[in-house]
């Protein structure tokens, strides 16, 4: 440090700075300070200025680290989000309990809303209704809420409720609601999952009890630390620039394993070091070999074939889920997938803690595989708003879109719903990386790189959303308060994309 001062006793204006220096030390590169009174014996208050010189930029490594903990916040659902989520949660759960001709004892939010991982790019609730005699009664109790939700709610449209399964999808002011029926076992949570593992394993058929262990992993997530809970949102995150086309089921239960697998080997709380050592799981899942300890069931309790199955990342509340069983080739090909996109990041941060890269958040959110590759159109002539307020459109609570009717994109909808969620990760970065941007200002250049290239972003006074194929609607936050921005854009078929069914995608709607 290079210390310039005016004042007559040099001795402790040394001391006072090279205290400061040391407080401050790599948090500031320029700063000027004005102390009081540094001289003995006397009253009157004596101007110090000091410089801090150079020296003091933040590395690249620790400039990374610090913006990926900052993003892990921004991507926590907004409050006032949750509020409107919790209260549709309310009139949803009152409203089935009290006409249900089904009894129920209880119901759990479980889902990454319930485990407190989820993230603003999608926000969705798992709803567990425990209902006695469940074993017979839960397809009576869907048959019986699919009317319940037809009568009761006023506007559900038959696009609003899905059969699943056993389950039910209901799309309610602007959120998803999977409700799903399950056996009451016990009035203490613990109890009832432990005698639902040992009724599972007794079972032929026993793929009706996964929703009766609800209780059980809301519990274990909710038992881990701050620093876990930090790791999945930031996996969450990343995940969503992976664009895998299919359906990939339990792959955020397993992202919040892999970050409590991480959590339990680490022994610090370093963001950036946390996420490395995820991705390099996720990259080398095939040497993942893990069993939780927990207080639902013993490792005796886990067979003996499944103990020797490679990779092995047992669910920490059902001994018999391996959430890393390659059950079928698609499943094989989205964890590979997985791994390569991993093993690219890893790449890209290495480059950027040597200095070998700019460093720039959004090399880690930006898409891959490339979407000229993954998706199944190329969208082209876009046009960006402004941010607007909510009260417009109440129900933009997560990114959605409008297709409109003019065109048939239907088979494009997991495309379209994947491109909105990568915008609005990268959107989150963007903002991260130049505080105080404008929103419209970010979302530009998060399409910039969304399609690798730099353009000259100008007024359009004769184009209109209405007039675009898609329209997407993507909340932010300016100045405290809950707005959102319009993103459309036209589309092109892609013949160089893999085929891809209809996701019948529920955060989409038909103009």
């Amino acid at each position: 440090l290079q210390f310039l001062y005016f004042i007559g006793e040099t001795n402790e204006v040394l001391t006072a700075c090279q205290y400061v220096g040391a407080v401050l030390k790599l948090c500031i590169s320029c700063i000027s300070l004005e102390t009081m009174h540094l001289m003995h014996g006397k009253s009157h208050v004596s101007q110090v200025r000091i410089w801090f010189d150079c020296n003091m930029s933040p590395t690249p490594r620790e400039c990374l680290a610090t913006q990926l903990r900052n993003v892990a916040l921004r991507v926590i659902p907004q409050e006032e989000v949750v509020q409107l989520g919790n209260a549709a949660l309310r009139e949803l759960t009152e409203t089935i309990i009290k006409h249900t001709k089904c009894r129920v004892k209880s119901w759990e939010k479980a889902g990454s809303m319930g485990k407190n991982t989820s993230i603003c790019l999608k926000i969705d609730y798992d709803l567990v209704f425990y209902i006695v005699n469940g074993e017979e009664e839960s397809g009576r109790f869907l048959d019986d809420t699919e009317d319940i939700l037809n009568l009761h709610f006023h506007g559900t449209t038959p696009e609003d409720v899905k059969k699943k399964g056993r389950s039910l999808a209901f799309n309610f002011r602007g959120f998803m609601f999977d409700i799903l029926p399950a056996t009451f076992l016990h009035e203490n949570r613990e109890e009832q999952v432990k005698i639902a593992i040992k009724k599972k394993r007794e079972m032929a058929d026993n793929t009706t009890w996964g929703p009766t262990l609800a209780h059980g992993t809301v519990m274990f997530m909710k038992e881990q630390d701050g620093f876990c809970h930090e790791l999945a949102r930031l996996l969450k995150l990343w995940s969503k620039s992976v664009l895998i086309p299919s359906f990939f089921n339990g792959r955020s239960f397993m992202l919040e394993l892999v970050a409590a697998l991480v959590s339990e080997e680490m022994h610090d709380t370093d963001i950036l070091t946390g996420l490395c050592a995820a991705l390099v799981k996720l990259r080398d899942f095939r040497k993942i070999n893990k069993i939780f300890q927990t207080k639902f069931y013993n490792e005796r309790d886990v067979s003996a074939k499944l103990k020797k199955s490679t990779p092995l990342l047992l669910d920490p509340v059902d001994p018999a889920n391996n959430l890393l069983c390659i059950r079928s080739p698609k499943k094989e090909a989205n964890l590979e997938c997985f791994g390569q996109c991993a093993a690219r990041t890893l790449e890209a941060v290495e480059l950027i803690m040597k200095g070998a890269k700019p460093c720039i958040l959004v090399e880690i959110f930006r898409p891959q595989p490339s979407p000229e590759v993954a998706l199944s159109f190329i969208p082209h002539e876009w046009l960006v708003g402004s941010p607007e307020s909510v009260s417009v459109l109440p129900q933009v609570v997560q990114p959605y879109a409008i297709i409109r009717s003019s065109i048939q994109l239907r088979d494009h909808s997991k495309a379209a719903e994947l491109t909105s969620h990568v915008l609005c990760g990268l959107i989150h970065a963007e903002r991260e990386m130049v505080p105080g941007r404008a929103p419209q200002k970010s979302l530009e250049s998060a399409i910039d790189v969304f399609e690798n290239k730099k353009r000259t972003w100008t007024p359009s006074k004769v184009a209109t959303h209405e007039s675009k194929h898609v329209t997407m609607y993507i909340p932010v936050v300016e100045d405290n308060t809950l707005k959102h921005m319009r993103s459309s854009f036209n589309i092109k078929e892609n013949p160089s994309a893999p085929a891809q069914k209809d996701s019948k995608a529920v955060y989409w709607q038909t103009d």
